[in-house]
């Protein structure tokens, strides 16, 4: 069955929602990922260690997905 139109819209929503349980340096964090950016090179941009990014992101994408799970 063919995508409705809002399902796009819907996605959007819901990553925006959970975006919203992180703190600007997860959120910054994850959007770098989200872009292609490796660890070293967003640990690089925000002045952290890599294995402090990995971490960042690990527990960022934990808090978004009870976020997106719970509502």
């Amino acid at each position: 069955m063919p995508d409705r139109p809002t399902d796009k819209l819907d996605d959007y929503m819901d990553l925006a929602s959970a975006l919203t349980a992180l703190t600007p340096k997860q959120r910054r964090a994850v959007l770098l990922y989200a872009q292609g950016f490796t660890q070293c090179e967003i640990g690089e941009m925000m002045g952290l260690a890599q294995s402090t990014i990995s971490e960042l992101l690990e527990f960022s994408f934990l808090l978004m997905s009870f976020r997106y799970f719970t509502h």
